[in-house]
């Protein structure tokens, strides 16, 4: 076994969505949120694992925390994701997929 395909397949017995991704096909990570309190690393290490399984995540982010908006952002980048600003444009940012 490759080293990618056993860390796809250690990812996706750890969290959640990996676990999920084992049963059945996800497409995407939805999210939104106002704030952020846990750990950003921890966070990072989560959605590089997401990336590992192929799984984008789309970060909406509701309010102006910039906490937030910095974790966030970096989930959708590490995911090949979206991040966007829970509002009346938010439908339009996603608009490319």
């Amino acid at each position: 076994m490759s080293a990618a395909a056993a860390a796809r397949r250690n990812c996706a017995a750890c969290c959640p969505c990996g676990r999920e991704a084992r049963r059945t096909k996800v497409g995407a990570l939805v999210y939104i949120g106002d704030c952020f309190e846990e750990s950003p690393d921890a966070a990072a290490t989560e959605a590089a694992k997401l990336a590992l399984l192929g799984i984008p995540a789309f970060m909406f982010h509701e309010g102006h925390d910039p906490t937030a908006a910095a974790v966030f952002g970096e989930i959708a980048r590490l995911t090949h994701g979206v991040y966007a600003r829970f509002d009346a444009g938010a439908a339009r940012s996603c608009a490319i997929f």
